[in-house]
């Protein structure tokens, strides 16, 4: 059941998006809106992300003996806490001595976490699976260096200089492209592994070198933000065709297998997969139009672009897929009604919302201002995600079904010897 806590803090993160869109439709004098929206984008990554696909690492990838250790427990409630301190600390303060402190505290009990569990994987032949899976580790412990780089750039007095956004730009892009879209299809290909669905190898570990090289040379776009030179451009054009190429090689892996792949799923666990998977294909041609350099100027300048972008990420592709993979492995009660309507809720929000983003901003691009009841529509499909993932975490909470215990039982789906 300690996957409520990350659904409890997808809960606090959507209310207080929420809250940011309501503060444009109307006055709240009370609200510091830069403070929301850091405690916002923080817990999204962090307690959220991390803290989800954590435990869906733990729960598939580890034998029963060591899930149930005891550290895992005390990792997870440390970084539980430290995150909630963190939140906190920056809807009173921002950034500040409580929230960087409770910040530092996660981070090293997220090392606590990729140390164990890296010591923990299972030896023996290295699977496309666990090449993901390491990736993705490496990733994220690659993309926060860049947080240690930012106290000694404030003691430099850099904060606003190329470096600091550069660095910012670093822990973003890893984070997204490295640590989260290398554990998603890492998890996904150790579900066939343990169903026996036959994924052809070579196109998966073609996928897999393409994607790396292009989550290297795709950062690039983020320096061309504040160093707009043209070979930075081509770099990062280069990035996103790899990338391209790559999720060819994904689509040639999965097209034999999709009946097999659906005939393992419910309704709702099908519908966000889906939707993961839609929203993942259209991130890489998104990225891929921006390998026209006026393009990339347009996609990083036109705000509404990048937050769905972003959203398209976070929501679409990252939450999709935990909700979809948690119902799968029966961590949450997919075909409870409750479940079902908070999933087909979340669905019909997020779609909405960016439809209405990208909409505005194609609006924006072509000068030809504001889409009517703009910011009343957007606040009110935002206002539907903490509804749909109140149900969601209602479903979870008040079920009398037994559900699969993170410290108790084996992976659901025993592997072939």
């Amino acid at each position: 059941m300690r996957f409520k806590w990350p659904l409890f803090n997808l809960l606090l993160i959507a209310t207080v998006g929420a809250i940011l869109r309501l503060a444009f439709v109307m006055e709240l004098p009370w609200l510091e809106y830069s403070h929301f929206l850091h405690a916002h984008s923080h817990l999204a990554i962090l307690g959220w992300g991390f803290l989800g696909l954590s435990l869906l690492l733990q729960n598939t990838l580890l034998p029963e003996d060591k899930r149930q250790k005891k550290s895992y427990k005390r990792i997870f409630y440390g970084a539980l806490f430290s995150l909630w301190g963190m939140f906190i600390a920056f809807l009173l303060q921002n950034y500040g001595p409580f929230s960087i402190g409770f910040s530092t505290f996660f981070l090293l009990w997220s090392y606590a976490f990729v140390w164990h569990f890296w010591r923990d994987l299972p030896k023996g032949k290295a699977s496309v699976s666990k090449l993901f899976i390491r990736s993705a580790l490496l990733f994220y412990l690659f993309s926060t260096l860049a947080l240690w780089a930012l106290p000694v750039i404030n003691i430099l007095k850099l904060h606003g200089h190329p470096i600091y956004y550069m660095s910012i730009q670093f822990f973003l892009h890893f984070q997204f492209n490295g640590w989260f879209l290398f554990a998603i299809p890492g998890l996904f290909f150790k579900l066939a592994e343990m169903q026996h669905i036959r994924l052809s190898p070579n196109d998966l570990r073609r996928y897999w070198q393409l994607l790396l090289i292009s989550c290297f040379l795709t950062y690039a776009l983020a320096v061309t933000w504040t160093t707009p030179v043209s070979f930075i451009f081509w770099i990062n054009s280069l990035g996103v065709l790899l990338q391209l190429a790559a999720l060819y090689f994904l689509l040639k892996a999965l097209r034999p297998v999709i009946p097999q792949i659906k005939a393992l799923l419910s309704p709702q666990s099908r519908r966000l997969l889906s939707v993961a998977l839609t929203s993942y294909i259209l991130k890489i041609l998104i990225q891929t139009v921006v390998v026209i350099p006026h393009v990339a100027v347009i996609a990083y300048t036109v705000r509404n672009y990048v937050i769905g972008f972003i959203h398209l990420i976070l929501l679409g592709v990252l939450t999709s897929f935990i909700l979809s993979y948690a119902g799968f492995r029966q961590m949450i009660p997919a075909e409870r009604t409750l479940t079902r309507r908070g999933v087909q809720l979340f669905v019909i929000a997020f779609v909405s919302m960016e439809i209405l983003l990208f909409l505005q901003g194609t609006l924006f691009w072509a000068n030809l201002g504001f889409l009517p009841y703009y910011y009343e529509l957007i606040f009110g499909f935002s206002a539907l995600l903490p509804i749909a993932i109140g149900m969601i975490l209602l479903g979870l909470v008040s079920s009398k079904s037994p559900l699969i215990s993170l410290e108790t039982t084996p992976p659901f789906f025993p592997e072939k010897d």
